[in-house]
């Protein structure tokens, strides 16, 4: 299958605003936002329409950065919500609650880097020697920083989410199920807007 992938890059969008980040360009994985795009979707001209994937891929410096743009809290308290009916001791009702969010969280995007990769074998992209890494960018402002500390206040997502995505054993719980031992990717970092800016290059490239 033969994809020009350049017709698929432009510059990262980030937030509930869709921020533009300028300089900052990336292969959009999913539906572009790109008014000059009208629409185009790398899934659709792949053969693979609807797959759940990260947002972009960048290449470069022997690494190939799957980057997620997520906001946790909102993800974590729709999945909260749907789950209040449950009933029992409080603090054994509150602990199952904290588990099932973080096991909803880890599979989601576990199922993202998945598709992502199947994604990047159909197109073509040669990984060979190069590090694939997962950077996860949680959106939100103070109070949806408190609210991710309130559902997650031990840190244990990020375990999770590290144990799930890079095969680390020595982190992996209960919650990673069926993805237990499974490497997908050699890096995954947790990171927020302004340090996304930070860890890219400004100039356009």
């Amino acid at each position: 299958m033969s994809i020009l992938l350049d017709n698929y890059r432009e510059e990262i969008r980030v937030g509930r605003n869709r921020e533009i980040l300028p300089g900052r360009r990336a292969y959009r994985l999913d539906r572009m936002e790109d008014p000059k795009a009208k629409g185009r979707d790398l899934r659709k001209d792949a053969g693979l329409d609807g797959l759940s994937c990260c947002d972009y891929l960048r290449m470069g410096n022997n690494r190939a950065i799957l980057i997620e743009e997520t906001d946790l809290t909102k993800t974590m308290s729709g999945i909260e919500a749907g789950l209040d009916r449950v009933r029992g001791d409080e603090d054994a009702r509150r602990k199952f609650i904290r588990d099932t969010v973080r096991e909803r969280v880890v599979r989601e995007h576990a199922l993202k880097v998945c598709g992502s990769l199947l994604l990047m074998c159909r197109t073509g992209v040669a990984l060979e020697d190069a590090r694939c890494v997962v950077w996860i960018v949680a959106g939100g402002d103070s109070a949806a920083t408190a609210a991710l500390r309130r559902m997650d206040p031990e840190n244990k997502l990020m375990d999770a989410l590290l144990a799930a995505l890079s095969g680390d054993t020595g982190r992996q719980s209960s919650l990673q199920g069926g993805l237990r031992s499974a490497k997908l990717v050699d890096q995954v970092e947790l990171i927020t807007v302004p340090e996304l800016r930070r860890k890219l290059p400004g100039a356009a490239d």
